[in-house]
């Protein structure tokens, strides 16, 4: 499914409920804002926004593109719409879930118990 929805952004791109637009062209925007030499976001690069062939069948590429890393950045390049970042953000939580063997999330620590 992350493949395809990976795959749907990039070729057509999905509209949120408020109106917005997330295509190929956000991911460049967000690429664009991170090509200093000091990158924020050190898994986004230009091949995964070109994937074509076999590669579109691997998981690996679909998964670094619609991450955390990714809603983490795009808050900072569209600030004034907060609804990109949540939405890779829900993306990546949803991939964490689906692909996941154990029963609670190793990446928030556990509540105490009393």
């Amino acid at each position: 499914m992350l493949k395809l929805l990976r795959n749907h952004i990039l070729d057509h791109g999905f509209v949120l409920q408020n109106g917005t637009l997330i295509d190929k062209s956000v991911l460049q925007t967000i690429l664009d804002f991170d090509s200093s030499e000091l990158k924020l976001c050190p898994k986004l690069t230009q091949k995964l926004l070109e994937v074509k062939g076999a590669e579109r069948m691997k998981v690996s590429p679909a998964a670094k593109l619609l991450s955390s890393h990714t809603a983490a950045i795009s808050k900072f390049v569209f600030p004034e719409n907060p609804t990109i970042s949540a939405s890779f953000q829900t993306i990546d939580e949803w991939f964490d879930i689906f692909n996941s063997h154990i029963a609670t999330d190793s990446k928030k620590p556990e509540a105490p118990t009393a």
